[in-house]
């Protein structure tokens, strides 16, 4: 079972290693089944019966603190800030294309985006009245698909 356990941890790294770890999957897995005495046929075994687990879901967790300096959108001076957070799906990433410039993402509804980030993608803080530097100390978390491509975006709006 721990050696079970040793090789879902290496088949489902997420991130990146840093230069001092070894990045080779194939090394690391001949260590574990050198490590724990495994025969080739035990460590296919269970190489297989652990690719056929289900894959760990990642959390993002996101904290909103605070905002300075914003411009005002108001007659009085101020604003009525608010923020949208979204996750972007690899496959709604806008990407650099052959000399072009790369596209922005907005919450907007005229977005340059292939469609709209659906609304479980979305979260949004407390509106905070009349004010330029706004405090939120709000905490979010979201469910990511792909920890490599997935992105954070986040925007700063005003209530109108």
């Amino acid at each position: 079972m721990l050696y079970e356990e040793a090789l879902y941890t290496v088949l489902h790294r997420a991130g990146t290693m840093s230069p001092d770890q070894v990045d080779d999957e194939e090394v690391l897995l001949a260590y574990l089944q050198q490590v724990f005495g495994t025969n080739p046929e035990q460590h296919a075994e269970a190489i297989e019966r652990v690719k056929k687990a289900k894959a760990p879901s990642y959390a993002l967790k996101v904290s909103v603190m605070r905002a300075k300096n914003l411009l005002a959108k108001d007659p009085n001076g101020f604003s009525d800030p608010y923020c949208m957070l979204g996750i972007l799906p690899a496959s709604g990433t806008p990407r650099e294309q052959s000399g072009q410039k790369e596209q922005r993402f907005s919450f907007r509804k005229g977005s340059k985006r292939s469609g709209p980030l659906p609304a479980k993608c979305i979260q949004v803080t407390e509106v905070k009245s009349s004010t330029l530097n706004p405090v939120w100390k709000e905490h979010f978390l979201f469910e990511i698909e792909d920890v490599s491509t997935d992105q954070l975006h986040l925007d700063i709006w005003y209530w109108a």
